[in-house]
């Protein structure tokens, strides 16, 4: 399945990030930055994906910014996920499909 603009691709072991022509390569590992808050309402965001080193830094920001605030319940929702060994279709899905990445996280935590 292809995918209009963005999307990601791999080659080797390498994941390169398109947008339209454009493509920009990422690192050897891809993490996604999830909200699993509304996981149960088929909810879940998807705040950001990338090399671990990028979604580690927004990760402990938000989490920080969350707990510094009293929200500690906001940062127990959130989580880092490798998606370095998945499917790429997969990925991408969770990328372009609305609701995907809810069912994605899901599996995930079931399994």
């Amino acid at each position: 399945m292809e995918y209009e603009e963005f999307k990601y691709i791999k080659e080797g072991d390498q994941f390169i990030w398109c947008e339209g022509e454009e493509r920009l390569h990422i690192s050897d590992n891809l993490w996604f930055f999830v909200d699993t808050a509304h996981l149960d309402d088929h909810m879940c965001t998807l705040h950001s994906h990338g090399s671990k080193e990028n979604i580690e830094k927004r990760y402990n920001d938000f989490v920080g910014k969350m707990r510094n605030t009293g929200n500690d319940d906001m940062a127990a929702d959130v989580m880092m996920i490798d998606v370095s060994k998945l499917d790429i279709e997969e990925i991408n899905k969770c990328i372009s499909i609305t609701g995907y990445v809810s069912k994605f996280v899901k599996a995930i935590k079931e399994a």
